[in-house]
């Protein structure tokens, strides 16, 4: 049997808020949207390998910090993620993040994904 993954599901306060936040920084459109969803994907109709994100209401209080990100991996690294994440109202931290060599920017939501 073949499984393949629907959506990446995330729970939050705000689900407009945070869908159009990322929509903006990846410039993905908003597929679908009701008072306590909303999903955006890079696409207009379904490819194989590539799946939506739900962003989905949930009113529980948040205890951690999220445990999911998007990397970004443009073909120029800085200029578009700049460009992006400043189209998106983010805000560049002093926190570099780093791994075997490779280093780049974190940038900050001006929402709470909460």
């Amino acid at each position: 049997m073949t499984v393949a993954i629907n959506s990446l599901s995330v729970d939050c306060h705000d689900p407009k808020r945070v869908a159009e936040f990322w929509s903006a920084a990846l410039e993905w459109p908003i597929l679908f949207e009701s008072d306590d969803q909303m999903m955006i994907a890079p696409f207009d109709e379904r490819e194989p390998g590539v799946f939506p994100v739900l962003f989905m209401r949930n009113p529980d209080d948040k205890r951690v910090k999220n445990r999911w990100h998007f990397d970004l991996a443009p073909d120029d690294q800085t200029a578009e993620v700049i460009r992006r994440m400043a189209s998106a109202r983010a805000a560049p931290t002093s926190v570099k993040g780093t791994w075997r060599g490779w280093s780049w920017p974190m940038w900050r939501a001006m929402i709470s994904a909460s």
